[in-house]
């Protein structure tokens, strides 16, 4: 899954992460990721679950007073995007929520803004009568860039994949399997229509190193090209390499841009 189990239910999808602890390892790994992702974004994580019958409807409905709050106090960079589980081991919530800034000052503007404003206090209380969610945070790196501007017709397939680094393996390792990866993806002549990312967990209680998902137009073409990497010999050195560095769990689900809204 893109994002595990968390500590106790928070507000949401405009609050932070309160109750959250830093293992050791996670904390070396947020550290060197700063230091060397270079383009990396601040991504606020919400998982949550509707309460006294609220549906999506609401959710929408939320989202554009949010987006007219927003506007009046002049907070209009941030980009939020909604995933619904498809196929998802263990995922008893209804949504993910991911509310992206540009970097951490921005987070920081966006976070004190919401907090000092009755307008910003106003889109909390609407949130809150709909959802309760647990929060984390994390930094965004896009790792893949087809070669064509991606078409989608809202929901795409997302493709998520949780990680626990193996034994002996680091960041570096991690980077040199990017690599390798991009040169797969772009000789397969099949993903020019096509974005990875990796997020790496800043503020969490999960157990992994980092999530990576792709955005598939469909789930027609994420299973033509699924097939296609396990079948030709580059795509299974490329499994491999993934093995060798990390163990992962991966998740099917649907997602669009609901901020701005599309």
């Amino acid at each position: 899954m893109i994002t595990e189990e968390l500590r106790a239910p928070e507000r949401a999808p405009i609050g932070c992460a309160r109750k959250n602890r830093w293992p050791a390892l996670l904390s070396s790994l947020c550290l060197l990721a700063a230091a060397s992702l270079g383009q990396a974004d601040v991504r606020e994580v919400f998982r949550c679950s509707f309460i006294d019958g609220a549906d999506m409807d609401d959710l929408m409905k939320a989202r554009d007073y949010l987006v007219q709050q927003s506007e009046k106090l002049g907070l209009t960079d941030m980009t939020a995007f909604v995933w619904t589980p498809y196929k998802v081991d263990g995922f008893s919530d209804d949504f993910l929520w991911f509310s992206t800034h540009a970097d951490m000052a921005a987070f920081a503007k966006a976070g004190d803004t919401y907090a000092k404003s009755p307008e910003g206090q106003a889109v909390q209380a609407r949130f809150d009568k709909i959802v309760e969610c647990n929060t984390s945070m994390s930094t965004r790196e896009q790792i893949y860039t087809g070669s064509e501007e991606m078409t989608i017709t809202p929901p795409a397939l997302i493709a998520s994949f949780a990680c626990k680094l193996n034994h002996g393996q680091n960041m570096g390792h991690v980077q040199d399997l990017i690599s390798h990866y991009k040169g797969v993806l772009d000789a397969s002549g099949m993903h020019k229509q096509f974005i990875a990312f990796m997020d790496v967990p800043v503020m969490s209680s999960t157990d992994n190193d980092l999530y990576v998902y792709g955005v598939h137009p469909d789930l027609a073409t994420w299973a033509a090209r699924g097939a296609a990497m396990q079948s030709s010999e580059a795509g299974q050195m490329l499994g491999r390499h993934a093995q060798q560095v990390m163990d992962c769990n991966n998740a099917l689900w649907w997602g669009q841009r609901v901020v701005p809204p599309m």
